[in-house]
């Protein structure tokens, strides 16, 4: 009982968590201008680039900027 009860809340905070990374991803970026909706996807557009790389091993890096 007290292992089911650990593994919900466990789940939940994850759910949660992995909820407000999608809200901060998808959120208005500042100022919410056409400008700054570019800039914000050019860097999801780097960051998404640099991890397939990463992981097919064409780089051993990954970009390291906040969008």
């Amino acid at each position: 009982m007290a292992a089911q009860k650990f593994m919900n809340d466990s789940n939940a905070q994850a759910e949660s968590a992995t909820l407000q990374r999608l809200w901060n991803v998808h959120a208005a970026p500042s100022g919410a201008d056409d400008a700054a909706w570019r800039a914000k996807s050019e860097c999801m557009q780097k960051m998404t680039e640099s991890i397939q790389r990463n992981t097919y091993g064409q780089q051993d890096w990954k970009f390291a900027g906040e969008c």
